[in-house]
């Protein structure tokens, strides 16, 4: 029997679980382990080749060594001749046991790794279409908590099963699960705040999505397997659980969707209160805030002509090119962030720490730059952020023409590095911009239906990141220029984004803001 050591590169990528409980919702939804993490594709294995027939090959002048393949193993037939067997049986030397060898899918690491990232987006999708449906009959608090506790239950599982099936679908309920917590809790974020509070507490939503990243390889780094990596990750969710009964509700959905009258004001005036009494505002509210809701419930209730997802595209023509540019910016950006955090694992399972980290911190870097263009250049933010991301997009592409250069591998993981991290940073500031203002690009009572057209159409075209990772077969650079060149097509869609002219509130509407601000500013 022929034997052969071999190792490979590593695969390790991204994504997988008071007012800080809402926070730590995308915190949890980056903390879930990565399909590339437990699968790690870089184990040193022993393979006992197949008895069965197999080609004989000669060694022509101008090949010195056969093509190795960590599927195949040589076996020499004299001097100038070789065949290619394929491994039936792999022994593992590696001290780290994955999910690569847990399913028997060494030969299929690339594509085992994408097909588990897809599962994790296709949930995110199902997620957020689910809570936006059920938020008809459930509070946002409730779908919170009902996200946290089956992602806990998710988590618990993805550690025990055996079968590669099962995994895939759990890793797509603990997704759906995450999804809840997520979109609950950014609906809480933009009721309970106001004004420049609310977009700039939107914006830094996606701070604690970077958070989770730059925590996830100090949790992984030392894991002896993959189970503990979901042991740990589940561990940690506890923290949320301790939060839970600081976690506010949405004011304005109690008002709104509690049958009872008097019971939707007590419980608003409830919510209001802590609010004022947490924040030191209570000598802010006014003795007559029950009758003042009680008018605002009233004024809510009032049949409102419904708006359809076509109403969206009936205004005028200029309006209509706006929607369909912030559409395929959303995609592409949404895209390329997925994207690009699986491309991580192309540099190196020895430099996979420091890379994770960088895309974090280049990520977080890229909403506080959102959060500095919103509040310094409202009028013209849209054009400053898509040009970030064309330049940057341009300045990324380079990597085509450098993938023949000869340079030290220090120069070229530094060059890849910085190519993959600016890119990165120009998409996270992109984003957070977007999805924390789309409001202000249609109006006031289109802002939902925009937002979940959106957001809905983004993530079905999210689906195809994990697999544009695949590109990185035939050259890494390859993979990195197609990313690259979403995020200029992303730019130029931004770059076409005007905010629209301010409307005058409706009456009542001073009302509900100063609720509003009286709790959280």
């Amino acid at each position: 029997m022929t034997t052969m050591t071999m190792s490979s590169h590593t695969s390790w990528g991204t994504l997988g679980p008071g007012n800080c409980a809402p926070c730590s919702s995308y915190f949890s939804a980056r903390f879930q382990p990565p399909g590339s993490w437990p699968a790690s594709c870089s184990q040193r294995r022993i393979c006992t080749p197949r008895r069965s027939t197999s080609v004989i090959r000669r060694l022509s002048g101008r090949m010195s060594t056969p093509p190795l393949d960590h599927c195949y193993v040589m076996v020499n037939y004299g001097e100038s001749a070789y065949a290619m067997r394929q491994c039936r049986k792999f022994l593992y030397t590696t001290g780290f046991h994955s999910l690569t060898m847990e399913f028997d899918l060494v030969c299929l690491c690339d594509f085992f790794v994408a097909w588990s990232q897809y599962w994790h987006l296709f949930g995110l999708l199902i997620g957020g279409v689910a809570a936006t449906k059920l938020m008809r009959v459930l509070s946002p608090r409730q779908i919170y908590r009902t996200g946290i506790w089956c992602l806990l239950m998710c988590s618990l599982l993805m550690g025990l099963v055996k079968d590669f099936s099962l995994h895939c679908g759990l890793r797509c309920l603990a997704a759906v699960s995450c999804c809840f917590m997520i979109t609950s809790g950014q609906y809480i974020f933009g009721d309970i705040t106001a004004g420049k509070y609310r977009v700039g507490t939107l914006i830094l939503y996606d701070c604690f999505w970077a958070l989770g990243l730059i925590l996830l390889p100090g949790l992984a780094s030392n894991a002896p397997s993959w189970q503990h990596i979901y042991l740990g990750v589940t561990l940690s969710l506890l923290v949320i659980v301790f939060l839970l009964p600081w976690t506010p509700d949405s004011p304005r959905w109690q008002l709104q969707h509690t049958k009872e009258a008097q019971l939707a004001i007590e419980r608003t005036v409830g919510i209001l209160l802590e609010a004022a009494r947490t924040n030191g505002r209570m000598h802010k509210v006014s003795k007559e805030l029950p009758q003042q809701l009680e008018e605002l419930r009233e004024r809510m209730l009032e049949p409102m002509p419904a708006v359809h997802w076509m109403h969206l595209w009936m205004g005028q023509r200029r309006s209509t090119f706006h929607l369909v540019a912030v559409h395929m910016a959303l995609a592409t950006f949404m895209v390329v962030n997925t994207g690009l955090l699986l491309h991580v694992r192309s540099f190196g399972r020895e430099h996979l720490v420091s890379n994770t980290l960088a895309m974090g911190l280049a990520e977080m870097l890229g909403c506080f730059l959102a959060l500095h263009l919103t509040f310094n250049l409202s009028e013209r933010k849209w054009q400053w952020a898509g040009g970030f991301a064309i330049v940057v997009g341009c300045i990324g592409s380079i990597c085509w023409f450098l993938a023949e250069e000869d340079m030290p591998e220090v120069y070229g993981l530094t060059l890849g590095l910085l190519m993959a991290s600016l890119p990165q940073a120009a998409v996270a500031c992109a984003q957070s911009m977007i999805l924390a203002c789309l409001g202000e690009l249609v109006p006031m009572e289109q802002r939902s239906c925009l937002s979940f057209s959106a957001v809905t159409w983004a993530r079905v075209w999210q689906l195809s990141a994990s697999f544009l990772t695949l590109l990185r077969q035939v050259s890494p650079a390859l993979s990195l220029s197609a990313f690259c060149l979403l995020v200029i097509l992303g730019g130029l869609g931004t770059c076409c984004l005007v905010t629209r002219d301010k409307e005058q509130p409706p009456v009542g509407a001073v009302v509900n803001k100063g609720q509003q601000l009286i709790a959280f500013t």
